[in-house]
């Protein structure tokens, strides 16, 4: 009988649960049927560069200013369900959620991951660093180098302005906030020479961040620059 409770107990503590609504699953590190459900898949009808959906009677934000990036590609749409997994996984510390998000990270950047060389996460200053104890673009790049098999060189970029928040600025703000925020680490000049290169990074708005990246990686020898997001903003 004790056995028997003791069993029952330790199901009940260490059985596998959703990342979003903790209710049991038969998977670790998994979502349930109904979280998995609302999650909004970025998966047809993009547009080639900026990887944002297509919608009627629109244009492509990225038309509107030059970019440096080739491709981003996002797994999913940035809403509250993609939300409430991203916030659990940087601020919580839920570093169990990297393995979930990295494997739909996969999927979406197959095409990029095929014809690509380096991966390197959007870099966080010192201070933010200090202050959220990881990065999580980072962690994700880890991630997503295992299963690849691609070299991964998370210091390859470094930002040296500490920029404001960038919640509520709209794109033309936001690359004012952005602009000589990175400097390339002269370490890897003859490393990046003529490589295509996929900056990781968890969620993507305007670009304005990737787009300030690239200009540095390209400025500085990469051939091609691409981004690869768990989340990417889409607004019609």
């Amino acid at each position: 009988m004790l056995k028997k409770l003791k069993n029952i107990i330790t199901w009940i503590v260490f059985s596998p649960r959703c990342l979003l609504c903790k209710t049991e699953t038969f998977e670790d590190n998994s979502l349930c049927a109904v979280c998995w459900s609302k999650l909004s898949f970025i998966v047809e009808n993009i547009c080639d560069r900026c990887g944002i959906p297509y919608f009627e009677n629109s244009s492509c934000p990225c038309k509107k200013f030059k970019t440096y990036y080739s491709k981003i590609r996002a797994a999913l749409v940035y809403d509250q369900h993609s939300d409430h997994l991203i916030y659990d996984f940087k601020y919580n510390d839920n570093l169990q959620a990297k393995f979930t998000i990295s494997k739909l990270m996969l999927i979406a950047g197959e095409e990029l991951i095929r014809n690509s060389d380096i991966l390197m996460p959007v870099p966080l200053h010192k201070i933010r660093l200090r202050k959220r104890k990881f990065n999580q673009s980072l962690v994700l790049a880890k991630e997503l180098a295992k299963k690849t098999k691609l070299k991964l060189i998370p210091d390859l970029v470094k930002r040296i302005k500490d920029t404001p928040s960038q919640s509520g600025l709209n794109q033309k703000l936001r690359r004012v906030n952005m602009k000589s925020a990175f400097v390339f680490n002269e370490n890897y000049r003859e490393a990046i020479r003529d490589k295509v290169i996929i900056i990781i990074d968890d969620v993507i708005t305007t670009g304005s961040t990737i787009n300030e990246c690239a200009k540095v990686l390209k400025q500085n020898g990469a051939r091609e620059v691409h981004a690869l997001s768990f989340a990417r903003t889409v607004k019609p």
